[in-house]
């Protein structure tokens, strides 16, 4: 599977991600109705989603702006921060876009370039709630 989910091992109420080299538009709408699925069963606990997106250079061909933004209008309203892990510079423009014409989302957006940097934003989201 190009892009795996499930509980994170050591953070509680955190979805993990995992995106490997070649996706499509189709098995990110799959990951993402894993995560509602996942979500669903904290009876409205709070959720965080880390995104590593450090296995893959490239965004599949479509509508990148409308796919991922339709995420966020989709998302429940137990969902916390969004951390999303990237060194690719095309990736982070296009979430630089995506903040720009939906500033909204901003607050609940973290990037970041290392997966202990995301991992750590978290956790101190947990000690300081």
């Amino acid at each position: 599977m190009p892009i795996q989910i499930g509980w994170h091992p050591s953070l509680k109420h955190t979805i993990y991600y995992e995106f490997a080299e070649v996706w499509t538009w189709q098995e990110y709408g799959e990951a993402f109705r894993g995560e509602l699925w996942l979500a669903s069963h904290l009876n409205g606990d709070r959720y965080h989603v880390i995104a590593n997106l450090l296995g893959t250079a490239l965004i599949p061909k479509g509508p990148i702006f409308s796919n991922f933004y339709s995420t966020v209008k989709s998302s429940p309203n137990n969902l916390g921060q969004v951390v999303v892990i990237t060194t690719n510079r095309f990736i982070l423009a296009m979430f630089a876009t995506v903040l720009k014409i939906h500033p909204e989302i901003r607050d609940s957006l973290y990037l970041t370039n290392t997966l202990e940097d995301g991992q750590n934003y978290i956790l101190n989201l947990s000690i300081n709630a």
